[in-house]
C-alpha cells in the first residue's frame, strides 16, 4: 500500500510538471513575437543591462523555456513513477529535491524567503529515507535515515 505522503508527493510532482510544462509552452508563444514586446520588457526591468541586446535575451528566455518544459516532463514522469512505487522515481525525487535545496541556497542571498524553498526539499529528502517509506517501495529493512544520523535505539513511532 501506498503511504499517504507518497500519494501526496506524487500528485505535486505530477501538477508542479504540467505547471512547468504550460510556462514553458508559454514562453515558447510569447517568443513568437518577441521584437514587438521586447520594449515593454525593457521598460519594465529597468535594472536591465545596456549590453544585454534583444537577441541575448531572447536566447536566454529560449533556453529558459526549453528547460522548463524538460524539467516539466521530468516532473510528470518522477510524479507518475512515485504513484506507482518505483524506486527510481524515489532516487529521481530525492535528486530533483537535491537540486531545489542548491537553487534555495543560492537564491536565499538575493531574497531571504527562499529559505523556505531548502526547508521543504529538505523535509522531501528525509521523507523519502525514512525507513517505512523504503519498505513501500520494496527495498529490504535498512538503517532510516533517523537511526543513521540518531543511531540504532532511535523510534520515530
Amino acid at each position: 500500500m501506498r503511504p499517504t505522503g507518497v500519494t501526496v508527493l506524487s500528485l505535486l510532482f505530477i501538477i508542479l510538471g504540467i505547471f512547468s510544462l504550460v510556462g514553458g509552452a508559454g514562453m515558447l508563444v510569447v517568443l513568437k513575437d518577441f521584437k514587438s514586446i521586447y520594449p515593454m520588457i525593457k521598460e519594465q526591468i529597468k535594472e536591465l543591462d545596456e549590453s544585454i541586446t534583444p537577441e541575448i535575451f531572447e536566447s536566454v528566455l529560449r533556453v529558459t523555456s526549453i528547460l522548463m518544459i524538460i524539467s516539466g516532463i521530468v516532473s510528470i514522469i518522477i510524479g507518475w513513477g512515485l504513484w506507482n512505487l518505483f524506486n527510481w522515481a524515489r532516487i529521481g525525487a530525492i535528486v530533483f529535491s537535491g537540486f531545489g535545496v542548491l537553487s534555495g541556497l543560492i537564491s536565499a542571498f538575493a531574497q531571504p524567503y527562499f529559505a523556505f524553498e531548502i526547508v521543504i526539499n529538505l523535509l522531501i529528502i528525509w521523507y523519502l529515507m525514512r525507513a517505512d517509506v523504503l519498505q513501500a517501495f520494496g527495498m529490504k529493512r535498512k538503517r532510516s535515515i533517523e537511526e543513521e544520523i540518531l543511531g540504532e535505539d532511535f523510534d520515530f513511532k
